[in-house]
């Protein structure tokens, strides 16, 4: 499990599974993504972390999702050098552009090791709202969100009063 030869059937079953996987000594939490509901040209992002579980360094060749509607953010560029017991983080971000499920696989390739892991990935476009987040890239949840106007002009007028006189 976790080389390019792993069964991905899975993928379609609509498996919620977070069980990590590892591959050449490094750690990968969590095992699959899930981003959820996420409305059309709207981004959301889940991170996944590598960890170095071995006494030796380990490197990481490359980390990517050929599929379309994703794709893989890193902290430095690859290869990546993971000191022993070092993280580091990758983000994945999921822009759909159709409503439609979309399904594709985080290949991470770890120097010395034959394959890549493979992280399931998935998320569903939708029309209208999805999963907003706030300008720190955190998820926030329905009502959660803040709502900002701003007047480009405003126009005041006299307006008619009655007084009591009485």
């Amino acid at each position: 499990l976790g080389t390019k030869d792993k069964d991905n059937s899975h993928l379609d079953s609509g498996a919620d599974s977070v069980e990590d996987l590892l591959f050449g000594g490094v750690q990968i939490t969590p095992g699959s993504v899930d981003l959820g509901d996420v409305a059309l040209e709207v981004t959301a992002t889940s991170d996944v972390m590598l960890h170095n579980l071995g006494d030796t360094a380990a490197t990481i060749t490359r980390a990517r999702i050929q599929e379309a509607g994703f794709d893989v953010i890193a902290t430095t560029a690859f290869p990546l050098d993971l000191g022993p017991n070092a993280t580091s983080i990758l983000t994945i971000e999921f822009t759909p552009t159709a409503v439609e499920q979309y399904l594709g696989v985080l290949s991470i390739g770890v120097a010395g090791e034959v394959g890549y892991a493979e992280v399931p990935v998935s998320g569903q476009g939708i029309e209208g709202t999805g999963t907003p987040s706030d300008d720190t890239g955190s998820t926030t949840s329905p009502g959660e969100g803040q709502l900002a106007t701003s007047a480009l002009s405003i126009e005041f007028r006299e307006v008619a009063t009655e007084t009591d006189d009485g």
